[in-house]
């Protein structure tokens, strides 16, 4: 109401979001910080303002590229320190390819790291050197760990962990 007083809601772009979900017994664990999977890493983000139509987007999308993505909607070039990058064309419904999406978690002296790519996601837990893997497409729930059958995906996705410099 405050915007609209002020005349400024026609040049303002909201965001509602979170930085975690939570857990409650999915992966047998409870809350946050003790796993990476989806009821964790994915959170709600909700976009209203000018040049942003009704649409859902489907692909994983890091929220490290959300202030890139405010900037790029009211048309202001984000600085080349800003990390991330803008998704804007997605939410304009134009073509556009995510890159992977990362998350990490270190709690209680377990050390996380995951990685979503494509239709798999890698979860990395650095204590115990123990890797899952899921085909997302296949497995949305995340229940069958193909780490051992599909080393060669692991391997790939992987890489994306170390260039990141997330392991």
């Amino acid at each position: 109401a405050n915007l609209q007083r002020r005349g400024d809601l026609d040049r303002t772009v909201l965001a509602l979001t979170a930085d975690h979900g939570e857990e409650f017994h999915d992966h047998g664990g409870a809350f946050h910080g003790v796993s990476l999977h989806r009821e964790v890493m994915e959170v709600p983000l909700l976009l209203a303002g000018p040049g942003v139509p009704h649409r859902r987007i489907e692909q994983p999308l890091s929220l490290v590229d959300l202030a890139p993505t405010l900037l790029d909607l009211l048309g202001v070039p984000a600085p080349p320190s800003m990390l991330g990058r803008s998704f804007a064309p997605a939410v304009r419904g134009e073509p556009f390819e995510a890159p992977a999406a990362f998350g990490w978690a270190d709690r209680h002296g377990r050390r996380l790291r995951a990685v979503v790519a494509g239709r798999y996601k890698l979860i990395h837990e650095e204590r115990y050197d123990t890797w899952q893997l899921y085909d997302l497409s296949r497995d949305p729930a995340e229940t069958v760990n193909l780490a051992d059958r599909r080393r060669d995906v692991l391997r790939r996705i992987e890489a994306l962990l170390l260039d990141a410099g997330a392991i």
